[in-house]
């Protein structure tokens, strides 16, 4: 099942990138920042259920699995969907994104690879790590925001895909004949006049 969802989407991101008919943008501002809300929403009902597992189990992987989805939804809610909605511009919900679901994945990554006992105190190593998360979180939001000037944007959610201006991954026709004009230049042989004399042939 894995390898076959893994095949689908490499076909389906190989069709989007290769087929002139097909186009990927951010179409809808709106519909971007409702898939954001669910998937801040989803993330947090799923915490909330396996923090129950992890008050029965007291295992630091049911822990850490808690702590990933927590971070997911603060994420997807705080860090994308409420800029996005008031205005917030781009460069924020990026880097802050970013910032949060790379901390989120490790800590989902790290969940298999750690003992499966039950903590000493569960309660306190709950608290402890949900505080560190938190203060992480707040910096990190913090330096986003103190360098957002600096900081390049993402892909604005309004951007038409029509417009001249809008990135684009498709290969041109006069891209794809000066690749190969430079491909055949490359592989054409080299002239007398560029042959050693060594090479040259003797009368």
């Amino acid at each position: 099942m894995t390898v076959a969802t893994a095949a689908l989407a490499a076909a389906v991101t190989l069709a989007t990138v290769l087929s002139p008919h097909l186009a990927f943008a951010y179409r809808s501002p709106s519909l971007h920042l409702a898939l954001e809300m669910a998937a801040g929403i989803i993330s947090g009902l799923t915490a909330y259920l396996v923090y129950g597992r992890f008050r029965e189990s007291g295992s630091l992987a049911d822990l850490l699995l808690v702590a990933a989805l927590g971070l997911f939804a603060f994420t997807n809610l705080f860090f994308s969907a409420l800029p996005a909605a008031f205005g917030a511009g781009m460069a924020f919900p990026t880097w802050a994104s970013i910032a949060g679901r790379t901390l989120g994945a490790a800590l989902f990554a790290a969940a298999p690879f750690v003992r499966t006992g039950r903590l000493p105190e569960p309660r306190k190593a709950a608290v402890t790590l949900a505080a560190a998360l938190t203060g992480t979180l707040l910096v990190a939001g913090t330096l986003v925001a103190v360098f957002v000037g600096v900081l390049p944007a993402g892909i604005d959610p309004a951007l038409s895909p029509t417009l001249p201006t809008a990135p684009s991954s498709k290969a041109t026709p006069s891209s794809t004949s000066c690749s190969s004009r430079t491909l055949r230049c490359s592989r054409r042989p080299r002239s007398a006049s560029h042959v050693g004399p060594s090479a040259r042939a003797t009368p």
